[in-house]
């Protein structure tokens, strides 16, 4: 992951509503540290997007395109036979798979099943990432 535990934490508790004063004071540290942490975390999403998106212009990485009417429980099978023909050993399980799809791509996915087309890029390191 690009993001420090420390990091998330702040994301976390910003997402929660609470302001930059409110989360330095459950950390115990500066309303400055957190501004800091949060900067420097929308900073690695940033640069983490920029390289899967510099990967996919170089056609490094490979994406496939899992089609309405999947069963989710069958998304990983689909990736997972992906990479197997392209030789990349993958660091993800069908767990993190299901997981990162669900967490991902909400608004594609209805009562257990692909609606929309979903974009799965398969990262030559191992790991995947879900539009």
């Amino acid at each position: 992951m690009f993001l420090t535990d420390r990091q998330v934490e702040v994301l976390k508790l910003r997402k929660q509503g609470l302001m930059q004063e409110e989360v330095a004071q459950r950390l115990k540290t500066t309303r400055e540290n957190v501004s800091l942490l949060e900067k420097r975390a929308y900073e690695n999403i940033r640069r983490a997007k920029a390289t899967i998106d510099f990967l996919d212009e170089l056609k490094i990485s490979v994406q496939v395109i899992v089609p309405p009417g999947t069963p989710l429980r069958d998304v990983h099978r689909v990736v997972l036979a992906k990479a197997d023909e392209m030789n990349i050993h993958m660091k993800v399980d069908c767990v993190d798979i299901l997981e990162k799809v669900k967490n991902k791509a909400r608004g594609k996915i209805q009562r257990g099943y692909i609606i929309k087309p979903l974009a799965v890029t398969i990262i030559p390191d191992g790991t995947i990432s879900v539009k």
